[in-house]
């Protein structure tokens, strides 16, 4: 018997879908085979507004032709009301509801190894348990509670570990799958702002802002812009996402998940301390943190662990990875894609409040960007109002002669000068002392790495990637966090589905890893750092301000056949779409406006030809009814 799983996910959010599948969805759905829904008496699965994770399975009989059923697991908590979430972390029936929506029995799966406790390897230790393993996971940072989520005060001085991103619907609806909610962590966003400056080249229209154009204020020669981009995303820190997923993973499955904090695996010279034959693993201590604690004499600094499963979530300089390639040189493979920039983390104090105290608050609730070119400060915002800045600029490597570069600022005197030409409104027109200083010594994190892999798993081992470790992508659509919850969540159902662990996994990597490359794929096509970014980003604004204007003026939903929906890319944080339909709707996209312009310039080099479009036509008539019309050839 061979199993072959389609996973993806689908949801009613919002009133459904909208945009470039709605016809087609429709049609879809008219023919929808008969589904099984998998349902529950858990609080976690109890839903008014439904996101599913949807897993399709055939299943081809030897001696018989094929049959399919679909199973529909309903993953959600009811998004309307806020007591199912804290429910899931506060309530003390909630373990035992978290026992009971398992299909199999705890621990019955064997043990499970996790590498990395960041988001995607937290969501995944969740998904692993409730299938049924034993999970424990290694980090080699402290615990993610010592952070801002804890109460600390936020003085402007950041590692380039701490930051902020943004969840779109996408990646909330992995988070729910297992009752996490974050809404009261983060930052429900009303838009953004766009900071312009008089002074550098006009930047290229952003177009997701053109018909959202809400309010301009000028100060100075900088224009700010708000818009209603990234309204109903979250914004929260990077590692307060972290430290919640792993409260929830505790709380939920105390007696089946462990976090092992200052851990990593023992690093080796040329080689690897994983072996995927005999399933071993040895971690040691790693001490470049002030919460590591100290060593015992009679303490063991290393220890070999066994595992059925191992789950690589350690980033995209993954050694999990690694060890993939030593062992399986002929069948996997690495392709990396860099784009060259560098980035710094500052936080920004609270800014516009010589707007008005309405305006005021939107921009606490706003994400900033100050677009200078290749030279960039990306700002979501905190609870408090400030902002969790991102200063991006380009590598000497990429660009030989660039004015600012993380590669040749050394001092806090050209910190100042960078932020005074660059962003004079970021800090008022004056960068504190201390956050100059900071960032002058803070060491810069490279940017946009895209990681293209053969296989997610290799089922003979037992292994498979999630998040960067396996499908890095460039920042540039904001992807990078909402598809690692998504493929940790993806995981779990492949796991829950298919007893057998390596058939699961298989099924995993043979299914999600198209999502994942069209993902990567997108994200490098987008607004990614690249050398040549300004053209790619022209025809990129420019085919999709084109099809915003003909979505307006023939719209699918009136002229079905030759109408335009909104371009594709606009539904990449919907659940309802998965990233290879969202990149197959925007090429039939570039192939129409293609043909559009090619019959455009036809018909006006025609025109040009026949002396006039009135010259044309009746030549084109003639030709086609084999008459002398209108005077033609009299």
């Amino acid at each position: 018997m061979s199993t072959h799983a389609h996973l993806s996910f689908s949801s009613t959010l919002g009133g459904g879908a909208s945009g470039i599948a709605t016809t087609k969805r429709k049609n879809r759905e008219s023919k929808k085979p008969v589904v099984a829904a998998i349902s529950s008496s858990s609080p976690h699965r109890a839903t008014t507004t439904t996101t599913s994770l949807v897993l399709r399975s055939r299943t081809t009989e030897k001696a018989s032709s094929a049959s399919s059923s679909t199973f529909d697991m309903n993953r959600s908590t009811d998004v309307s009301t806020s007591a199912t979430a804290s429910s899931s972390t506060t309530s003390p029936s909630s373990n035992n509801g978290a026992a009971e929506d398992k299909k199999y029995p705890a621990g019955s799966r064997g043990n499970a190894i996790v590498v990395g406790a960041g988001p995607a390897g937290a969501l995944a230790a969740m998904s692993l348990a409730r299938a049924g393993f034993r999970v424990d996971v290694f980090e080699r940072r402290g615990p993610s509670s010592r952070l801002p989520s804890q109460g600390l005060v936020n003085t402007g001085v950041a590692s380039s570990r701490t930051y902020n991103i943004v969840l779109n619907q996408r990646g909330v609806a992995a988070l729910r799958t297992h009752g996490v909610d974050v809404d009261s962590y983060g930052v429900k966003l009303a838009g953004s702002v766009r900071h312009e400056q008089k002074g550098f080249k006009r930047p290229l229209r952003n177009p997701f802002f053109l018909f959202n154009l809400k309010k301009r204020t000028k100060i100075g020669n900088v224009t700010s812009r708000s818009t209603n981009a990234f309204n109903g995303s979250i914004s929260i820190n990077r590692s307060v996402l972290a430290a919640e997923i792993q409260k929830a993973a505790i709380e939920r499955y105390p007696e089946q998940i462990t976090f092992h904090y200052n851990k990593q695996i023992l690093e080796v010279q040329g080689g690897t301390s994983i072996d995927l034959k005999s399933k071993k693993v040895v971690f040691e201590r790693f001490e470049g943190e002030d919460t590591c604690p100290f060593l015992s004499e009679d303490e063991d600094p290393n220890e070999t662990r066994r595992y059925d499963l191992l789950v690589g979530a350690d980033g995209v300089n993954s050694e999990v990875r690694r060890a993939m390639e030593i062992f399986h040189d002929q069948k996997f493979t690495v392709k990396k894609h860099v784009d060259g920039m560098q980035y710094k983390s500052v936080t920004l104090p609270v800014i516009g409040g010589w707007i008005g105290e309405e305006a005021a608050e939107k921009w606490k609730r706003s994400f900033h960007t100050w677009p200078r070119g290749l030279n960039s400060l990306l700002a979501p915002p905190n609870p408090d109002g400030t902002l969790s800045g991102v200063v991006i600029l380009p590598s000497l490597a990429i660009s030989k002669n660039a004015k600012w570069s993380w590669d040749t600022i050394t001092a806090p005197q050209e910190v100042q000068k960078m932020f005074t030409e660059l962003f004079p409104n970021a800090f008022g027109g004056m960068l504190p002392p201390q956050i100059s200083t900071s960032l002058a010594n803070q060491k810069p994190a490279n940017g946009g790495t895209t990681i293209f892999c053969s296989h997610l798993a290799m089922p003979e081992s037992n292994v498979v990637l999630v998040g960067d470790a396996g499908h890095a992508v460039w920042p540039s659509l904001g992807q990078g966090a909402n598809v690692a919850l998504e493929s940790a969540a993806c995981l779990g159902i492949a796991l829950e589905e298919i007893e057998d662990t390596k058939e699961a996994i298989e099924t995993f990597d043979k299914l999600r890893k198209p999502q994942t490359d069209a993902c990567g794929r997108l994200s490098m096509a987008g607004f990614g750092g690249t050398t040549n970014r300004t053209a790619a980003s022209f025809w990129f604004v420019l085919r999709v301000s084109t099809l915003m204007i003909l979505s307006k003026l023939i719209p699918a939903s009136k002229v079905p056949i030759i109408g335009f929906a909104p371009p594709a890319i606009f539904n990449l944080g919907s659940p309802d779409y998965t990233y290879d339909e969202i990149e197959r709707s925007m090429r039939i996209e570039t192939l129409r406006l293609s043909l559009m312009a090619i019959s455009f310039f036809a018909m006006l080099g025609l025109s040009f030809y026949y002396g006039g479009m009135q010259p044309l036509v009746k030549k084109t008539l003639a030709w086609l009814f084999g008459l002398r019309l209108f005077g033609v050839g009299a």
